[in-house]
């Protein structure tokens, strides 16, 4: 007598409670819910009030390779210096997961007002130590290179992107914001 109670209790209990959603979730809602989770507090995220600051580690990251036709390529390379060819070449620096952290943080903390990014790469000479070979300096330096999206560069990331594009990998970024780390990479090792 006592069981059956017991578990008509239970039963009551999950069915009138408001997260009954959690339970009869599919699991790729859960997927989604937990990744939701995960991605409105990022652990590399630090916060105070309404500025946020990471640091990015270009060195770390391995070289990608480039769209870019030979042909591009070519004319590109004429009167570049080693970072620039690093960045323009066959293999350059991967915005990608940058990028995707600004995104997130426009889209998941809409708090944030001003966002700092501290870029950080191993320099060899005056160009980013991406491992070549080619490059022969002995002078070896960790650069640094403060990055800053203001309120508005912000706002119009969140205009032009949402979070269910985001979860489904589909970002559209601010060229301007772009084109400021392009110019902030360049200015490293310098």
């Amino acid at each position: 007598m006592h069981l059956n109670f017991f578990y008509l209790l239970i039963v009551l209990f999950f069915q009138l409670s408001p997260n009954n959603e959690i339970f009869s979730q599919s699991k790729n809602d859960k997927k989604k819910t937990k990744l939701l989770l995960k991605l409105h507090n990022p652990k590399w995220l630090k916060i105070n009030n309404e500025i946020a600051y990471f640091r990015h580690n270009i060195s770390s990251l391995p070289s990608k390779v480039s769209t870019t036709s030979s042909d591009q390529i070519g004319r590109l390379n004429s009167g570049q210096s080693k970072t620039q060819k690093f960045l323009y070449n066959k293999f350059g620096y991967d915005y990608d997961k940058i990028e995707s952290k600004i995104i997130q943080i426009a889209l998941f903390k809409p708090e944030i007002k001003i966002l700092e990014i501290d870029l950080i790469a191993n320099c060899k000479g005056s160009s980013i130590d991406n491992y070549d070979k080619s490059n022969n300096s002995f002078e070896s330096f960790q650069g640094i290179y403060s990055v800053y999206i203001d309120e508005n560069q912000l706002y119009n990331l969140r205009k032009i992107n949402s979070k269910y594009n985001f979860i489904n990998n589909v970002l559209v970024s601010d060229q301007i914001i772009m084109d400021n780390l392009s110019r902030s990479i360049n200015q490293i090792c310098k």
